[in-house]
């Protein structure tokens, strides 16, 4: 597994009756499928104790920062279960001092650098139950509750953290979408943004695995 999907999976967790499971836990079986040609690479995770299956396809840009990623949560027992899907993603101080703001009517997090502009969002089909938070994790996040505190902006080193609640039945799935876009005109990633976010909720039939 490389560098990226390593840090892919230490940004992606699982929270369940009170405590979290990151994907690089070790609770998680953990398998990559690389892709071959223009076929998209596809990692499966499995915990062994919650029996939630998560399905990752990652789209063929070439940096985690550009990426946009499907994310399937299954249930794989008959019993129905509450988790909530857990993003964080670091930010750290390079060469000036980042500010990241919530916009909760663009529903993403955008993060000002400089003379770089990134944006992080999130859409799960037929879940709409989510919160978005910056700021230092203790601070912002009770693991317990699985919950983020309030917290809109922030400015230096950081956490950009997204948090989204999914009822599962027994045996059903949920599939979502999870990007980054970056650019230097916050206009023009809002207008990616929002033709992304569309897409996901015009055609949530499309987005199924073949």
């Amino acid at each position: 597994m490389n560098m990226e999907w390593f840090t892919i999976i230490r940004s992606l967790g699982i929270w369940l009756d009170g405590q979290v499971s990151w994907l690089k836990s070790k609770e998680w079986n953990v398998s990559l499928q690389q892709g071959k040609g223009t076929e998209s690479p596809v990692l499966n995770a499995y915990h062994r104790f919650w029996h939630i299956q998560v399905t990752i396809v990652k789209d063929l840009s070439s940096s985690w920062e550009l990426s946009e990623l499907t994310f399937i949560v299954k249930n794989g027992t008959k019993k129905s279960q509450h988790v909530r899907v857990i993003v964080k993603k670091e930010q750290y101080v390079t060469e000036g001092i980042p500010v990241s703001m919530v916009s909760r009517t663009k529903q993403s997090i955008v993060t000002y650098e400089r003379d770089r502009v990134t944006l992080l969002s999130t859409s799960f089909f037929q879940d709409h139950r989510y919160q978005l938070a910056v700021g230092n994790e203790k601070s912002i996040w009770n693991e317990t509750l699985g919950v983020l505190t309030l917290s809109p902006i922030w400015r230096g080193e950081h956490l950009r953290m997204a948090v989204i609640n999914i009822d599962l039945e027994g045996y059903a799935e949920r599939i979502g979408r999870i990007w980054y876009i970056t650019g230097h005109c916050e206009e023009e990633l809002y207008i990616r943004h929002m033709e992304k976010w569309m897409e996901q909720h015009d055609t949530p039939s499309k987005q199924q695995l073949s």
